[in-house]
């Protein structure tokens, strides 16, 4: 028997594959119902979705924090748009990760680059200007603040923007706007 996802020999008692990690129970069922073979992609992508998913949700507890979670549940009728809840609890409660969740809905752009940065020193202040033309309203920009660095993206009509910089653990950032094709990051010190 060979793995299904690197195609490594593996023995039918085995329950993960030593080569890279695949479920091999899983693997087994497509190999009973060949049927389901045909959704492995759907299947699949709804996997790495989910890993994405839990990836953002670390991003966002603090250390030391309290974790919480969030429960999603996607229902169908026939002849109906799927309807997805999404409910956050303990300390993700009061964050609103629901737009940042959209944002993976977006079609690939054509074209991603890097925007002409400016960067203006005001008292205990830094101000980065991203030049982003197209890009329409500021939930059109997605800021993660990371530890001790800031990722920006910004997604215009046909091209997406993408920059990161550093930042100091201790800086925090004050204010975020959109100003004409200028994303305006306040950084206080």
């Amino acid at each position: 028997m060979r793995c299904l996802r690197c195609g490594e020999p593996v023995r039918r008692r085995w329950n993960y594959c030593p080569n890279c990690g695949a479920d091999l129970r899983r693997e087994r069922a497509y190999e009973r119902y060949p049927a389901l073979l045909g959704f492995r992609g759907i299947f699949d992508e709804i996997d790495r979705e989910f890993r994405e998913i839990e990836r953002m949700l670390r991003r966002l507890a603090m250390p030391g924090e309290r974790r919480g979670g969030v429960s999603i549940r996607i229902s169908s009728e026939p002849g109906k748009e799927p309807r997805v809840e999404v409910q956050t609890f303990g300390s993700l409660k009061n964050r609103n990760i629901l737009p940042r969740l959209r944002a993976r809905q977006r079609q690939p752009p054509r074209v991603t680059e890097e925007p002409e940065t400016r960067v203006e020193r005001r008292g205990n202040r830094v101000v980065y200007r991203l030049r982003m033309p197209g890009v329409e309203s500021e939930e059109d920009v997605d800021v993660q603040r990371l530890r001790e660095s800031v990722e920006v993206r910004g997604y215009a009509r046909d091209r997406a923007y993408f920059t990161l910089f550093t930042l100091p653990r201790h800086a925090r950032i004050a204010s975020t706007k959109l100003e004409g094709d200028e994303f305006v990051i306040e950084v206080e010190e």
